[in-house]
């Protein structure tokens, strides 16, 4: 699930701890090392690592001048310290809007790793007044990732079509939005029911 082009932040996140993860902003240095295939000093890396969407992402970094609000971060897994994805969401402030994504290496599918980032992502990004809502989109046929967005509480808004890759694909749209009647800062994801049925365990 890719993450949109970064935009400069004066604010910026550097971590988001989990119960079983810490999310760590990825800093230029060590994108640029990953770039080059190289390990960057005191990462350790879990099977699988890095993927095709961590080395994309590390372009992202690499190519802005400073860090987004909220991300890129590496998933750290604090039992043993290895990196097992990434996760991110963009702010695009006119529209008061983030745009989230997010991998783990496939050897850690099915283990909840992305819906326990994701959820942590989501009460950061949302408890900021001017943000509205949060998108994410996986293509169709992804399973998984749907999942993912809605055991975090994403509800599903349809589908759209976008050419990636040079090829027209189809896209599930998901949402998540502050609760129109939270009060002193408070929120939370609007869990309605959409008509689409629930997620199975992931």
């Amino acid at each position: 699930m890719r993450l949109a082009a970064l935009r400069w932040d004066r604010i910026h996140v550097g971590q988001i701890e989990t119960g079983r993860l810490v999310l760590q902003a990825i800093d230029r240095e060590s994108a640029s090392i990953l770039l080059d295939r190289r390990r960057p000093p005191g990462v350790v890396f879990a099977p699988g690592y890095p993927s095709q969407f961590s080395l994309e992402t590390m372009g992202l970094v690499v190519g802005t001048q400073a860090p987004g609000r909220f991300g890129p971060f590496f998933m750290v897994r604090k039992a043993d310290g290895a990196v097992i994805g990434e996760i991110g969401c963009s702010i695009d402030e006119a529209a008061a809007t983030g745009h989230v994504g997010y991998s783990v290496v496939a050897p850690l599918w099915g283990q909840g790793y992305a819906t326990e980032a994701l959820r942590a992502l989501l009460d950061h990004v949302l408890a900021q007044p001017e943000v509205g809502r949060v998108i994410g989109h996986t293509m169709v046929d992804h399973t998984a990732s749907r999942r993912v967005m809605e055991k975090a509480g994403m509800l599903y808004r349809g589908e759209r079509a976008a050419i990636e890759d040079g090829e027209l694909i189809d896209l599930a749209v998901y949402e998540a939005r502050q609760h129109p009647g939270s009060l002193g800062g408070y929120w939370m994801l609007d869990r309605a029911s959409s008509g689409h049925p629930p997620a199975s365990p992931v």
